[in-house]
């Protein structure tokens, strides 16, 4: 009973922070606060009700149309919200066996924090181009706490500072064509969250989505082989997402073979 209610709690805050995260990207992209200022339609300019507002239900109940000047609205935010209740859900009942301690709340909370943190690096990198800064901090400072509380501190600091001296050479020898300074300070607070194996994996998934999806774009006509560039930004959070959910037991079956 108790763990069916986190569940449900976990997946309703989840989509309501996957809407306050969507804000959150689009009033940083515009140097607006996102701690004040109402909504708005995006079609007419009309002021958004508390009604107009409420994540998913709205969406269904206005048939995916702006109550004011009936335009269609973006399902993909109405996805957005419904993916990040599923996640919020899904790390819940990944930590389930620690409960009932004080560890499963603090673990809980700290994967949310991130996946919020991530979730917002996502899609500022994928839409406007760049990484936010406090994204980045946020990531840092959970994963130095998180390694600290469990004694694996030098790890987590030599992976930070190890990516973080790698890409900044990339940065150099590509001369800013192939990352941006977003993507190195990234991958020295993706590097404290994860410690040198998972990061090490983490890498190499990013880095093989990338080329993967940058190939398909290719052969489609979707992007130029040469002076095209798309962000990396994305393909390093779903390398992170995929490390801090298999890092380890890649990390090892990796070393069972070499």
């Amino acid at each position: 009973m108790l763990q069916s209610g986190i569940t449900i709690l976990s997946f309703i805050l989840g989509i309501c922070v996957g809407s306050f995260l969507l804000v959150v990207v689009t009033r940083l992209a515009e140097n607006k606060s996102f701690l004040s200022g109402r909504s708005a339609c995006d079609a007419c300019g009309h002021t958004l009700s508390p009604f107009d507002l409420v994540p998913l239900f709205s969406y269904i109940l206005l048939k995916g149309h702006c109550r004011y000047c009936h335009s269609v609205l973006s399902p993909f935010y109405w996805i957005v919200e419904l993916v990040t209740g599923f996640i919020f859900a899904l790390t819940s009942l990944s930590l389930m066996p620690l409960l009932p301690s004080v560890l499963f709340f603090e673990m809980l909370i700290g994967m949310w924090f991130v996946i919020g943190g991530l979730e917002v690096i996502f899609f500022s990198d994928l839409w406007y181009g760049y990484i936010p800064d406090g994204a980045t901090i946020l990531i840092g400072i959970i994963g130095i706490l998180h390694a600290w509380q469990f004694h694996a501190l030098f790890s987590s600091l030599f992976a930070g500072i190890g990516a973080g001296l790698f890409f900044l050479l990339l940065l150099v020898g590509t001369k800013g064509r192939g990352m941006g300074w977003g993507d190195v300070k990234y991958v020295v607070a993706m590097g404290f969250l994860l410690g040198i194996g998972s990061t090490l994996v983490g890498l190499y998934i990013a880095f093989i989505t990338g080329a993967l999806v940058a190939l398909a774009l290719v052969i489609f006509h979707k992007m130029k082989l040469r002076g095209s560039t798309i962000p990396f930004g994305p393909f390093l959070v779903f390398g992170t997402l995929a490390a801090l959910t298999y890092g380890e037991v890649l990390w090892k079956w990796y070393l069972h073979f070499i």
